[in-house]
């Protein structure tokens, strides 16, 4: 949605984030998110925000938003080129003591929407907890 563009790249001009994410936990269920990808976001969100000391409403949302420089500086063509490449890339960010903000976001689930199937958020949460076991060996400093 459009709508959250403006007040999500002040927030990167003014400095006040390295990185952005929109946040789609106020109103996931009510904007229709599938019981099993909430269950899942939130268990994998939890487990990330105990790991990288992060406090944040959600790790997985494909809003974002990143200031130029650090961009610059990510080795993103090291990652992995499926939808885990986020989790590595916020790995990396926290290594890097970026700071990370959100921003609430509403995201709609319906039959024509893109969205990836249980079998794929599995495999996905899978990949996400193997980019975790690298941070804490130290992968992405």
């Amino acid at each position: 949605n459009t709508k959250n563009l403006p007040g999500i790249v002040q927030m990167i001009r003014d400095e006040k984030a390295d990185f952005m994410l929109g946040s789609r936990m106020a109103r996931a269920r009510e904007n229709g998110m599938p019981w099993w990808k909430f269950i899942g976001n939130r268990f994998l969100t939890k487990l990330q925000n105990y790991i990288y000391g992060t406090n944040l409403s959600e790790l997985h949302s494909g809003l974002r938003a990143f200031r130029s420089d650090i961009l610059a500086k990510m080795p993103y063509n090291t990652f992995s080129d499926d939808f885990v490449f986020d989790s590595e890339c916020i790995a990396w960010l926290v290594a890097q003591k970026a700071t990370i903000k959100e921003w609430p976001v509403d995201c709609y689930y319906h039959k024509n929407a893109s969205s990836i199937d249980l079998a794929r958020s599995i495999r996905y949460g899978l990949a996400s907890l193997k980019v975790l076991l690298k941070f804490k060996r130290g992968g992405y400093h």
